[in-house]
C-alpha cells in the first residue's frame, strides 16, 4: 500500500518532513512551535496542495521520490522473505496498491498493471467514510487526481 509507505515520508525529525516545512511553512504542523518533532497537520496540507495545483506538484517532487526509495525497499524486502521461506510454491506474486502508480512512473517496478476504477459517488463516499472528509474535499481531491 504506497499510501501507507508515503506516511512514513512525514515522519516526524524526517528529512522530506523538513523539506515540506521550508516549502509550505511551519504552519502545516500539528504543533507549529516544534518544527523537529511535531506531525504535519494533513489536513491543513491537503487544504493547500487539493486546491492549487502548482503547490501539489512541489509537493509531489519532495514526497514521491522518498515513497519510490521506501516501495523498492518494501519490494526487495518481500522478495528476500519469499526467498528465505520454505514454501514449495515457484510463483512470487507482490501486489502493490498505488492511485498514482501511472502518473508516478513507477510502472517500470513492475511485471504487469491491473487498473481498478470506481464511480465518483463511490470515490467520494470511500473518502468521507475513510479519511473523514466532507463531500466538497472528497471531490477536490477527486479532481487533483
Amino acid at each position: 500500500d504506497a499510501d501507507l509507505l508515503a506516511h512514513g515520508v512525514y515522519e516526524p525529525g524526517s528529512q522530506s518532513l523538513k523539506d515540506i516545512v521550508a516549502e509550505f511553512g511551519s504552519d502545516i504542523l500539528i504543533d507549529s512551535s516544534n518544527v523537529d518533532s511535531s506531525e504535519i497537520d494533513r489536513k491543513k496540507l491537503g487544504a493547500i496542495v487539493f486546491s492549487d495545483s502548482k503547490a501539489m506538484s512541489k509537493l509531489e517532487q519532495i514526497v514521491w521520490p522518498h515513497v519510490r526509495a521506501k516501495l523498492e525497499d518494501r519490494i526487495e524486502e518481500v522478495t528476500t522473505e519469499y526467498k528465505q521461506s520454505a514454501t514449495t510454491s515457484t510463483n512470487e506474486v507482490i501486489i502493490v496498491e498505488a492511485a498514482l502508480l501511472l502518473e508516478t512512473s513507477w510502472h517500470d517496478l513492475l511485471d504487469g498493471l491491473w487498473v481498478i476504477q470506481s464511480s465518483q459517488p463511490v470515490a467520494v463516499q470511500r473518502l468521507k467514510d475513510n479519511r473523514g472528509l466532507t463531500e466538497e474535499e472528497a471531490l477536490v481531491r477527486i479532481r487533483a487526481q
